[in-house]
């Protein structure tokens, strides 16, 4: 596990291999938070979902916090219009979807090019995950990263900003 994740470190490892349920990692990492030292190169995702899901939300926003971001949890159900929105305003460096139906995978899309037509596209690492995002989906709708699971994805995003600056 790499040195960024500090004392979640052994959390963060059984969690990623399945010995820790979902929800008992979440409880587990919401401890944590307040402690996490955000590292300003890094800057701010923002992490965003769709149709009433909350947990891979939650996810990957405690996990993008626990490697250094800091992070802005939209509340559910926020059509990406505010989230592109929140996403200039707060200078974002990730933007980070949880999709888990194939009716939200527009939003993918629809973040892509209002990103763009905001002028700020280039400077914000676009991510995807959940249910309904395959790697064909990924690329299709303009992801810059894309992993098989949370803590990997988190790990591409950082390199991603990382190679960014």
């Amino acid at each position: 596990m790499d040195d960024f994740w500090r004392s979640e470190k052994g959390l963060i490892e059984n969690f990623d291999r399945g010995r820790i349920p979902l929800m008992t990692f979440l409880r587990k990492m919401e401890e944590y938070r307040g402690s996490m030292e955000a590292d300003p190169a890094l800057g701010t995702a923002v992490v965003a979902s769709f149709s009433g899901h909350t947990e891979g939300r939650d996810l990957m926003s405690i996990l993008l916090e626990s490697c250094g971001f800091r992070t802005i949890r939209c509340d559910r159900n926020l059509p990406i219009e505010k989230i592109t929105e929140i996403c200039r305003e707060e200078k974002a460096t990730v933007l980070c979807l949880s999709v888990q139906t194939t009716w939200d995978l527009e939003n993918i899309r629809r973040a892509d090019r209002i990103l763009k037509d905001m002028g700020i596209r280039e400077s914000i690492i676009l991510n995807a995950g959940g249910g309904a995002v395959s790697k064909n989906v990924s690329d299709a709708y303009g992801c810059d990263v894309f992993a098989e699971t949370a803590v990997s994805a988190c790990k591409a995003i950082r390199e991603a900003v990382i190679g960014k600056k």
